[in-house]
């Protein structure tokens, strides 16, 4: 006969990740074309342990296209606040965005962005998602490291989660969470846009 349980199981550390599709997608396309890609992106930065083509070093380079962006994703910031702290009454401190481009073979390794100047929050829109089978995905790992040599049924929290993006889809998560970017597999790039930022959540 199976024994019952007599305890409660207490699934702690609540994370909040959000993902929603932008709608002002069309807006972004217009600014954030091949040139400007072209323009802007090199490969790695030193310090960074992957193969991917990025404009972080020299996010200033061009920030044509910044001002515009920015002020479409500021409303799904606002969105995530109301999901996860049920308010959108915050002040927000956006650091600029950079844009990440993924050819064949190219990855992410796995990283937070805890140093990234005390932004808090992070964001991730995907500019072009190749719908094939193949391309790269986004993925969150656990930061518990201590977690990783116990089997599955005895953690409380999933080690890994993928999640379920679409092209000009945005996912906003706390910036200690460490995620990455599985290794690219076609010829037609991936290409995303991300940022952190940091808030203050005004008192009522």
């Amino acid at each position: 006969m199976e024994k019952m349980l007599t305890g409660t199981l207490h699934k702690l550390f609540y994370i909040p990740v959000y993902s929603c599709p932008v709608e002002s997608y069309g807006v972004i396309d217009s600014l954030v074309t091949d040139e400007l890609i072209d323009k802007v992106v090199v490969p790695r930065p030193n310090g960074w342990n992957c193969e991917v083509d990025t404009s972080f070093s020299q996010k200033a380079k061009d920030i044509t296209w910044v001002k515009s962006f920015l002020n479409i994703v500021r409303p799904k910031i606002f969105e995530y606040f109301k999901a996860s702290h049920s308010t959108d009454k915050v002040e927000l401190v956006m650091d600029l965005p950079w844009i990440n481009r993924y050819t064949r073979g190219q990855y992410q390794e796995r990283h937070n962005h805890l140093a990234s100047d005390a932004f808090t929050f992070s964001y991730c829109y995907f500019h072009r998602l190749p719908a094939e089978e193949g391309c790269a995905q986004f993925m969150f790992r656990s930061n518990n490291s201590d977690q990783e040599h116990l089997t599955p049924k005895l953690v409380c929290s999933q080690l890994s989660f993928k999640p379920e993006v679409k092209q000009h889809d945005i996912i906003i998560f706390p910036s200690w969470v460490d995620h990455l970017v599985t290794t690219h597999n076609l010829d037609n790039p991936r290409v995303t846009i991300s940022g952190n930022f940091s808030v203050n959540i005004k008192a009522h």
